[in-house]
């Protein structure tokens, strides 16, 4: 006979009573967890700890993030962009397209996501950039806080 049990129920569960010692095992468990998570998990906890204000991100949410320097080039120049309303404050804006994990399911617990960056192409118009970007550097917005759609370009 299969059991099926839901993930949720199951994560509850365990870390109900994972810091409890009267649990047989409650040692093994602990190093199970501190071996299999990994860096960028640990970041993601580590910034919602710290930012009790976080949001978590669904498809469709705008966000604003540092501009990472490898995207500074071609179709992202910053002067482009501050024109265009897509740049403010050392920031810059995207939208959420799904987390990245291999599932069809969106996870907003995702320590990743698949975003687009608002960026401009060739002819300085805004072309959204495709991009993977660590969940806890991104920071919910609405999309009336953007001056491209708010008030349109310079």
């Amino acid at each position: 006979m299969i059991m099926l049990v839901d993930k949720d129920i199951l994560i509850k569960v365990i870390f109900k009573d994972l810091f409890n010692k009267n649990i047989e095992n409650v040692d093994l468990i602990k190093q199970i967890l501190i071996v299999n998570t990994n860096t960028s998990v640990i970041e993601f906890m580590m910034h919602i700890m710290a930012n009790p204000d976080f949001e978590l991100l669904y498809p469709g949410d705008y966000f604003k993030t540092f501009l990472p320097d490898k995207y500074i080039g071609q179709n992202c120049e910053i002067d482009h962009l501050i024109d265009l309303g897509l740049y403010k404050d050392g920031y810059v804006y995207g939208k959420i397209v799904k987390s990245d994990d291999y599932g069809d399911k969106h996870e907003p617990c995702f320590p990743s996501m698949k975003v687009e960056l608002l960026f401009h192409n060739s002819e300085i118009i805004m072309e959204p950039q495709k991009a993977t970007m660590s969940t806890h550097q991104l920071i919910k917005i609405d999309k009336s806080e953007i001056k491209y759609f708010n008030h349109g370009a310079d």
